[in-house]
């Protein structure tokens, strides 16, 4: 936010929003540079009334829902900048813009989404299309293509040199015409000042991936009393074609003028795209899917509190709330696709459904404190939040979100029912088996204790008529009877147990006999 005693000198603001997501631990470091930010404590030693005055401002335009997701004193970090070079510096062939660093601030959100926030001001180019430049060439953090012997591409800077670190956009074609793989750049990179910004708050972090492709989103604020003039003028904005083709060069951030030639074409997207609310005051605010862009009166207007610092505080805010949902929509989208694809290629397993389990209760967690359906209640805020979510495709993306994981969900219900169905099938059959075995058995050993009873009374008769040989052959040695009964005895068990042991090995086949006959 800018400082009252020098805002009569900045024509332009210009605040860059880096949304990504990483991986890896989301602490934040505890010391360095970074530090927390809470901006309700105003017990703080060195802030200043103003201070106090503009971030009451800024926290009570929200609602407590809000303020929750924006504000959290553990997650809000401001960057100090004491005894740095605060300056952005871009250069584009033989033109060199050098604007000041204001602040350097970040917010880390759950589902480890992040937004960086880089507030410039500018006090020396004094044209809508230096503007134009300095937003086009200075959101870049990296190369959308490479052109012909690794030049960069016409709409990105050749050099970005912030807070020392410089990324020459120029050489970084060049060495990656050099590498044998890119297999590290395929979710693409960022530019080394704003990495460092990140690797100092996120120490042990893993992959870093931008939300808005090779650009940051644009907040941007421009005082120029001649376009604030034809505003008000009553010229038709959308029909008059340099009026037109001025206002969508500069919200779509068009730097060689607009790439939309069609009047009719631009007169239906800046319809749907601008704010004219405060149009007759010479104000109006323009979203699209990568900037917010209010155009304003110029620097002899006394409109710091009414216009300047409510843009400043308040609607990034709303952007970068927009940016939030739009980020943690893509990133429950991946991890659902990828759950997903597990699934399909692997059985159930307690790892996978752990994971399922997780991606419902970040999901939860979001439905209630990120998809939130309101910033604020003020009436324009509501009108532009709106506005921000139907140019990031929030509504429609959360849509398709919401109907992926039910899909998902549908789908692991369906498998795990089938699942439980067959597994429960297959038990029931296995119980059967055993019942029908266990049943086998008892049957077996009633048959066996029959046929036992049967053989010992097939066997008697047999044992009786050796005994009279038996009987005959002791008379012929004269012995007694006794001797007689044990013999007896003794040849009737040997013949019971013989037929025992063969009926019981050949039980099987003499059932199966049995059954066929």
């Amino acid at each position: 936010m800018s400082s009252n005693n020098k805002a009569e000198n900045i024509y332009s603001y210009h605040t860059f929003l880096l949304a990504f997501h990483y991986d890896g631990d989301n602490k934040p470091a505890e010391n360095g540079n970074w530090k927390k930010d809470d901006l309700m404590d105003f017990s703080k030693s060195n802030i200043t009334d103003e201070e106090k005055r503009l971030n009451y401002q800024r926290i009570q335009y929200f609602t407590p829902e809000a303020r929750s997701l924006l504000f959290d004193k553990d997650n809000h970090f401001v960057y100090d900048l004491s005894g740095k070079e605060a300056t952005y510096k871009i250069v584009k062939e033989q033109t060199e813009y050098v604007l000041d660093v204001n602040s350097i601030r970040a917010i880390l959100f759950e589902g480890n989404i992040g937004v960086l926030i880089i507030e410039l001001e500018n006090t020396k180019y004094q044209s809508i299309e230096d503007v134009n430049k300095i937003n086009e060439y200075g959101r870049r953090i990296n190369l959308p293509y490479i052109g012909k012997e690794g030049e960069p591409h016409a709409l990105v800077a050749n050099k970005i040199t912030f807070l020392g670190e410089t990324e020459d956009f120029v050489q970084k074609g060049k060495d990656i015409l050099s590498q044998d793989n890119i297999d590290d750049l395929k979710d693409g990179y960022i530019m080394k000042p704003v990495e460092k910004l990140l690797d100092e708050l996120l120490p042990q972090h893993g992959k870093i991936v931008p939300v808005l492709d090779d650009r940051m989103f644009v907040c941007c604020m421009v005082r120029d009393s001649k376009l604030s003039n034809e505003l008000s003028s009553g010229k038709d904005i959308y029909l008059d074609r340099e009026l037109s083709q001025k206002i969508y060069a500069l919200s779509f951030i068009d730097a060689n003028g607009a790439s939309c030639k069609s009047v009719e074409m631009r007169e239906e997207i800046l319809k749907r795209c601008i704010d004219s609310r405060w149009r007759d005051w010479g104000t109006i605010d323009v979203i699209t899917h990568h900037s917010l862009i209010r155009i304003t009166g110029g620097v002899e207007v006394d409109i710091v509190d009414s216009v300047v610092n409510p843009f400043l505080i308040q609607y990034v805010y709303l952007a970068i709330g927009a940016l939030v949902q739009r980020a943690t929509i893509l990133s429950l989208s991946a991890e659902s696709a990828e759950i997903s694809n597990k699934y399909l290629l692997n059985d159930f397993s307690e790892e996978l459904n752990n994971e399922l389990k997780n991606l419902k209760k970040k999901y939860v967690y979001a439905q209630n404190n990120i998809f939130l359906h309101e910033l604020t209640v003020q009436e324009q805020g509501v009108e532009e939040f709106d506005m921000l979510k139907n140019e990031l495709y929030i509504d429609n993306s959360l849509e398709n979100l919401n109907n992926k994981i039910d899909g998902l969900y549908g789908y692991v219900k369906e498998y795990s029912d089938d699942k439980r169905a067959r597994l429960e099938r297959e038990s029931d059959a296995e119980k059967a088996r055993l019942e029908r075995e266990s049943d086998k058995k008892e049957e077996r050993k009633f048959n066996m204790l029959g046929i036992l009873f049967g053989l010992m009374f097939i066997t008697e008769p047999i044992a009786n008529i050796l005994r009279g040989f038996i009987d005959w052959i002791i008379g012929l040695f004269g012995l007694g009877p006794t001797d007689s009964d044990l013999a007896v005895g003794i040849i009737w068990f040997i013949l019971a147990s013989i037929g025992f042991l063969m009926i019981d090995k050949h039980y099987e086949l003499l059932l199966f006999r049995k059954k066929t006959r």
